[in-house]
């Protein structure tokens, strides 16, 4: 049953990675409106657009700490509010360690965050306050290796860099 939860929270991190990347790319850069097929595939409304609003309904449950457990108690998943008052969802392996992670900065910046078996965040996926979406790839020593940034103009930027954080090659498309 484990294996299954993993497995779940594993599709639900891609689908959300994916609905993520799809939103923030500018339809202005691919030629594109909303509704319209270019090249096969359908430009559909972003699916994150809007705001949270509380319900008074009774169905609703709220608390300040969700955990998801499995059937012998052991701990999968919590869903909490960070020390900026910003929602995080810390997502566990089998052996309990914090595998990938899921908040709002308290800059108001939504990060995903990968993390390997020692615990190091080795990949993170940012959406800037400036709607500049930036992957960090990391090595062993969290030092970022591998950066790729689009810029709100539509700019790519690529940046590979040294153990020591040097820049080694870079490069810029329009």
């Amino acid at each position: 049953m484990e294996r299954k939860w993993i497995i779940g929270i594993v599709v639900a991190l891609a689908v959300m990675v994916s609905v993520l990347c799809w939103v923030v790319r500018p339809e202005h850069a691919y030629g594109t409106t909303v509704g319209k097929t270019t090249g096969g595939l359908t430009v559909i409304p972003p699916l994150l657009k809007g705001t949270l609003q509380p319900t008074s309904k009774k169905e609703v449950v709220r608390a300040r700490r969700f955990e998801l457990v499995d059937s012998n108690g052991g701990l999968h998943a919590v869903l909490t509010l960070s020390q900026y008052s910003t929602p995080e969802l810390r997502m566990a392996d089998r052996d309990g360690r914090v595998r990938a992670t899921l908040r709002v900065r308290g800059d108001n910046v939504p990060v995903l965050a990968m993390a390997d078996e020692a615990g190091q965040e080795r990949a993170l996926l940012f959406l800037h306050g400036n709607g500049s979406p930036e992957l960090c790839l990391r090595d062993q020593k969290e030092t970022p290796r591998i950066i790729a940034v689009v810029e709100p103009n539509g700019v790519a930027r690529l940046l590979l860099t040294d153990a020591d954080f040097t820049a080694k090659w870079q490069q810029t498309a329009p």
